[in-house]
């Protein structure tokens, strides 16, 4: 997760699919994925496969020039020519040349419903938004070319950059949000509202003992509220008071008055003031539980078969909700189990084989959670008996290698 020089290889040609912008697709490298997580890296990869072959459907291309008009012409019908009682006629649209990106007209509430919110998308080197109160969806102007250590935050994004965080302000500020630098990382972990864990690490190769990194609390204004050393570069996860470091089969935690181990096993998420932690008891048992930061008691929150067979990774909702997404180590066979804040049981969701390429997001106001597959961003949500899971409405179905929720 250290700093890495720009991807100088050639684009990727892909043949035989309709991409919709031109007959070669940039595609991005994702980072290295940190130790324990390899069962992701292998789902990930064979769900990128699924995507290069359906096409990177997310939006339209403008291959013009400057003010160049085209015409639309009406398309003829099958009649003999004495029949048609007008001529051909024709439409002349004008090519903007004020901004580089693009707008969609709005097409209603995705949700339907107006929510104060938006959703970020990114593929093939390409941000986008979509406002969650109108359906408008234009084109966002990041220098980010790698998503997968940024995170949202509130009312907007933050993104590393060259070994330097950066708030993007989102909502009510259009494609071309102003940014502000928060201090040097790798690595971005929400922290709660309008807060963020910089994590800068040393650079991969640097073999020396004690390997340190640097971890800073910071909010949206640039402040810094905390900042410590943890041991080693890689941090699994985090919660408001504390990150989470998973380390030699033990989960530890750090919060500036030291590290403390927590649990033994790994962590695949966190819940509040809890890391979600694998661990397994003296008789090879392995149990889901729900571990405080601060050492207390921990909870089960379900069963685990075989660990080393499946792919764990948990997403928390805006009220404590759970996700967690269960997959096998080619992410061919996936599923999502839901359980409320208390711990509680709220039903599973079968994902389509090889569908699951990005996670899942939840959505305010108990509207349930999306999802991103390879028939685009999915809507998965209560429907009265139970879940029910379809393409979220965008007007032009879009997919995504990754993308975020971010509200008020």
């Amino acid at each position: 997760m250290g700093r890495r020089e720009p991807d100088e290889r050639p684009p990727i040609e892909v043949l035989g699919a309709d991409l919709g912008v031109s007959s070669t697709q940039q595609v991005a490298v994702g980072p290295r994925r940190k130790p324990g997580r390899r069962h992701r890296s292998l789902a990930i990869a064979g769900v990128v496969g699924v995507l290069l072959v359906g096409g990177f459907a997310i939006g339209g291309s403008d291959d013009g020039d400057g003010d160049e008009d085209r015409v639309i012409e009406d398309e003829r019908d099958n009649r003999a020519r004495d029949d048609l009682a007008s001529p051909l006629t024709s439409t002349t649209v004008r090519r903007s040349t004020t901004t580089s990106s693009t707008t969609t007209v709005p097409a209603g509430p995705p949700l339907g419903r107006p929510v104060e919110g938006a959703l970020v998308l990114y593929s093939a080197n390409r941000w986008q938004v979509v406002d969650l109160e109108t359906g408008e969806i234009y084109d966002l102007t990041l220098p980010s070319s790698e998503p997968y250590n940024s995170a949202a935050t509130h009312r907007g994004i933050v993104v590393t950059v060259d070994g330097v965080a950066r708030f993007h302000p989102i909502l009510g500020t259009g494609p071309e949000p102003k940014p502000l630098d928060l201090g040097p990382a790798d690595v971005v972990m929400p922290a709660g509202p309008g807060r963020v864990w910089l994590i800068d690490s040393p650079p991969e190769g640097a073999n020396a003992p004690n390997v340190t990194s640097d971890v800073r609390l910071v909010d949206t204004s640039g402040d810094v509220l905390r900042s410590f050393q943890i041991p080693g570069r890689w941090v699994s996860d985090a919660t408001a008071d504390a990150v989470v470091l998973s380390r030699g089969g033990r989960v530890y935690a750090a919060d500036g008055d030291g590290v403390r181990a927590i649990a033994t096993g790994w962590s695949v998420g966190t819940n509040g003031d809890a890391a979600v932690v694998v661990t397994c008891d003296e008789a090879a048992r392995c149990t889901l539980e729900r571990q405080p930061v601060d050492g207390g008691p921990s909870t089960v929150i379900a069963d685990v078969g075989d660990p080393d067979s499946q792919y764990l990774e948990s997403f928390e909702g805006p009220a404590g909700e759970l996700a967690l997404l269960i997959s096998d180590p080619t992410g061919a066979d996936q599923e999502l189990r839901l359980f409320a804040p208390d711990g509680g049981g709220l039903g599973t969701v079968e994902i389509e084989i090889g569908s699951v390429s990005t996670g899942a997001r939840w959505l305010p106001d108990d509207l349930g959670l999306l999802v991103g597959t390879n028939r685009g961003v999915e809507w998965v949500r209560p429907d009265g008996k139970g879940w029910s899971m379809e393409p979220l409405d965008l007007d032009e179905g879009r997919r995504a290698e990754f993308f975020f929720v971010v509200t008020p």
